[in-house]
């Protein structure tokens, strides 16, 4: 049976598979053709298989009154919404991490020096570079 949840459901995750969830394709495209698989490939995959299973529920509950499915419209939506969201936070960690290694390395001195100690203490050898 059709409701229209399934229908608002169907209208708001369609922008985001195709529009939102464009890059996944993009990348999926790419991949496939140096004939590889990335996340991108399953990433594409898994929510293709989500959606137009959904889409294949609306459409037997439009024909069919007495169909009782059910829908996975909010499952490739949220999938693309949380690998995004890891992609994001990722990309944020990693400019702290460049900016925290740039810190580090004005730390280091611009000169050294090197002593060679023998057993007791003793500096044996002072080189300045």
């Amino acid at each position: 049976m059709l409701t229209v949840g399934m229908v608002l459901r169907w209208i708001l995750c369609t922008p985001v598979q195709f529009i939102i969830g464009k890059r996944f394709y993009v990348g999926s495209y790419h991949a496939l053709r140096r004939k590889s698989a990335n996340m991108d490939v399953l990433v594409a995959l898994g929510t293709n298989a989500a959606y137009f299973y959904s889409v294949y529920t609306l459409i037997k509950a439009l024909i069919s009154d007495a169909f009782e499915g059910q829908d996975f419209f909010e499952t490739s939506t949220m999938l693309i919404s949380f690998i995004l969201l890891g992609k994001y936070l990722e990309s944020i960690a990693k400019g702290k991490t460049s900016d925290a290694l740039a810190k580090l390395t004005d730390l280091a001195p611009d000169t050294a020096c090197l002593l060679t100690m023998d057993d007791s203490g003793n500096t044996i050898f002072r080189n300045r570079n």
